[in-house]
């Protein structure tokens, strides 16, 4: 007899004795698990499921699958990513399939560590109802004292109220007498801070002025000495035409001579 059941959005095909790997379930090892999504059983077929039917088995193991290696990347993207997974599983063996719902094994009972697991939760609850019985009397002997201290504190706070209305009180008397101290050396000060701007300025200003009468002597030079060469140049040449001219004379005469 074999039964095709759902479980973790999968169909598995499935007969008494078989051992199967489905997704996770949140049980322990040796507890038993129902499947009552059964699609088929045989020749029966379900419209989706077949009512009443159920498959049995006992959880064997949990645990994770081998690691993979995944690689995330885009080209050109600077994106280029390496991690693992582990998918967990929970190992199954089938005991028995019935289309009426009754089954022959009845429910395995939990596992000595669950057991232990409850007996201890058990022992921690007790102690904690323990701890929570004697706890009252040491609550209110502190609350008493709390209330002592906080009567207490009023006569310190007004003691502290009377000693800063004095501070306050000499603090205004002396803002009273300083404020023309105050302001005259505020004055004095702000005259001499214009003073010492006006200066400056005055310094700038003159360094200025100085490099642009150096700035206008030097220009001057400049267009002096360009003037004199000119005139020199032009005299040197007048000569020099003057000299060539009286030879050729000189030299055509002499011809004619003899």
């Amino acid at each position: 007899m074999f039964a095709i059941i759902k479980t973790g959005g999968k169909q598995i095909k499935v007969q008494q004795g078989d051992e199967i790997f489905i997704e996770k379930v949140k049980l322990e090892e040796g507890e038993q698990i129902l499947f009552k999504e059964v699609l088929m059983v045989d020749s029966t077929f379900g419209n989706p499921f077949i009512k009443n039917a159920v498959v049995s088995g006992t959880i064997l193991k949990q645990g994770k699958e081998k690691k993979l290696r995944v690689i995330r990347y885009h080209p050109k993207k600077n994106v280029n990513k390496i991690y693992g997974h582990r998918q967990p599983y929970t190992k199954v063996k089938i005991d028995e399939v019935s289309l009426t719902g009754v089954l022959s094994n009845k429910p395995k009972p939990v596992s000595k560590s669950s057991e232990v697991n409850s007996e201890a939760k058990v022992s921690t609850i007790a102690a904690k109802k323990e701890t929570v019985a004697t706890a009252p009397n040491t609550k209110t002997t502190v609350t008493t004292k709390a209330a002592v201290e906080k009567k207490e504190t009023p006569a310190k706070t007004t003691t502290k109220a009377s000693a800063s209305t004095k501070v306050v009180a000499e603090k205004k008397e002396t803002v009273a007498k300083t404020p023309t101290t105050k302001t005259t050396v505020t004055t004095k000060a702000a005259v001499e801070k214009k003073e010492t701007v006006t200066k400056k300025t005055t310094a700038k200003t003159d360094a200025v002025k100085k490099t642009t009468t150096t700035k206008a002597v030097a220009e001057k030079k400049e267009t002096v000495t360009k003037k004199t060469t000119a005139k020199t140049d032009a005299v040197k040449k007048t000569t020099t035409t003057k000299a060539v001219a009286e030879k050729k004379e000189t030299a055509t005469k002499k011809v004619e001579n003899k």
